[in-house]
This record gives C-alpha cells, structure tokens and sequence, in this order.
C-alpha cells in the first residue's frame, strides 16, 4: 500500500520501486492506493462506505512512475487477503485492508510522521537502515535483513558538467522544519520544493549541501554530483544514534567537522549506491 508517486516524497518513490523491483524478479506485485482503519460505530460504517467510493474514484487518477512497473489494484478479494502478502509503511495504523499476512516497512522511526503507532502481533517488519531496528511488539519480528532500496535517477544527478570551482552552499529544511538555521544564508540556495532537474543543477555549482533534515535521499543526490552534504546534527544524537550503520555513513558529514571524513569516503559512498538496485 503506497502513496500516489511524487518525486518530492523519498519514502513514496522507494515504496513504488519497490513494488517494481519484485516485478522485476518475477514475483507479482501490485500498488494498493492508500486508505485508513476506522473503529467501529455506525458513523465510522458511513465513514467506510464513503472512502470506498472515494478510493474507486482517487484509483483512475492515482499517479504512478511511468517508469517502474507498478500495477495498481484497488479491489482485493478474499483470496487476496488470506494468501498474498501486504507491505504497509509505518505510517499505517492498524490494517485497513484486513490482510492476514502483513510486513510493516520501516521508512522512518515508527510514530515519527503520525505520533501514533498500531500494530498487531504476528507481523514481520522490516526496516530501510537504522529506522526501527530497535522498535518491539509482542509475538512480532524485526527481521535481520535490512531492505534498502534507492531510486538513483543517475540520469539528472552525475557529474556532467560541474563546475570545476564550486561556491557557496545549497540547504534543505524538509521534515527539519522548525529547526535552527545555523549557516549563512547570503550564499545558500534553498531545494525545497524545486524539481530534481533543478536541485541537481544547483549541486553540481556548489560545494557544500547543509541538511536540517536528518535524514534525506538528497544527501546521497549531493554525492553523486560532487557536492558534500553536511547534516546538521540533532543535540540529543550522538552520531551512531543518528545512524547506527557505518555504510549509511559514507561520503556525509554529521556537522561540519565531519566535512574532511565525508570527502575521504565519497567514492566508498558511490560505490555503495550503485551496488543498490
């Protein structure tokens, strides 16, 4: 179950990759457009009844990466739900779609988007790096593989035609909203909200990428254009708690004192994303 594609969204485009990996390897995979999990009430029936309705309608113009092959389904029979298995971001609540089988994918630490978490027992979760490897539920498992999955778009984001002398800087708010601006701004270009074909301009001229997000697929876009992201560090996060895996790591500084450390490892970084699928 996924969210419409928007290329702003890294959690949606790697949902929907990832649907068309598995179709890639053979499996049978579809998109399911998102709905919610209403508690019983006869105003909650109504309430059901209504975004049905609203789902058959939001399915034709569901959005999809031309692409990736992604067909979508909208209508699930019992078959469906007693033998296939759903994928749901963590964002989900409950099980809306009332699966047996449910994986639950961890895109960001659980109840970080919603300030909620419902889960059921006998699930399986998974987690995109560090996000979740800790979370715990009763009669649930966390599985060892972490499922990494990258959208490279390699054909904006390279090194054609950069500036041999870069200057100033590029920045993102994103999910850092609300956070401390800490760098100069008479030089720094804000991304937010700017197509890719843009964003990947502008990091291919400047030399710095300084990051309030804590965790953004465009420190990676910086990378592969030869610009060096910085992450702005939360107080409260050491650097293994911000990302507990060193291979996350390559190529970005977490603080600008990092800068020498992420500039050693930028190829190890390159390589590591063009081993991604």
């Amino acid at each position: 179950m996924a969210p419409a594609y928007t290329e702003w969204s890294g959690g949606v485009i790697v949902l929907h990759k990832l649907c068309h990996i598995l179709n890639q390897l053979g499996e049978n995979t579809y998109l399911h457009p998102m709905v919610e999990e209403y508690p019983l009430s006869w105003k909650n029936h109504f309430i059901k009844i209504k975004a049905k309705i609203k789902l058959k309608y939001k399915s034709k113009k569901y959005k999809t990466n031309k692409m990736f092959q992604t067909p979508v389904i909208n209508k699930l029979t019992k078959d469906d739900l007693e033998n296939s298995i759903i994928v749901y971001p963590e964002i989900v609540s409950g099980n809306p779609l009332k699966a047996k089988n449910v994986v639950r994918w961890f895109l960001h630490h659980p109840g970080y988007q919603t300030g909620n978490v419902n889960y059921f027992s006998r699930e399986l979760y998974f987690s995109y790096g560090a996000f979740g490897r800790d979370f715990k539920l009763y009669d649930s498992h966390t599985s060892d593989t972490v499922l990494h999955v990258f959208h490279q778009m390699n054909d904006i984001y390279n090194e054609i035609g950069a500036s041999e002398e870069r200057k100033g800087t590029a920045y993102c708010i994103r999910k850092g909203q609300g956070r401390k601006i800490i760098h100069d701004l008479s030089d720094s270009i804000l991304i937010d909200e700017k197509k890719h074909e843009e964003v990947a301009k502008i990091f291919k001229r400047v030399k710095y990428f300084i990051s309030y997000d804590l965790y953004t697929g465009y420190s990676l876009f910086a990378i592969m254009c030869g610009c060096i992201p910085i992450v702005v560090p939360d107080e409260n996060l050491s650097l293994t708690e911000w990302q507990s895996d060193p291979k996350m790591r390559l190529g970005i500084a977490y603080g600008f004192e990092q800068i020498e450390e992420a500039t050693k490892n930028r190829k190890a970084a390159l390589d590591l994303v063009f081993e991604k699928k």
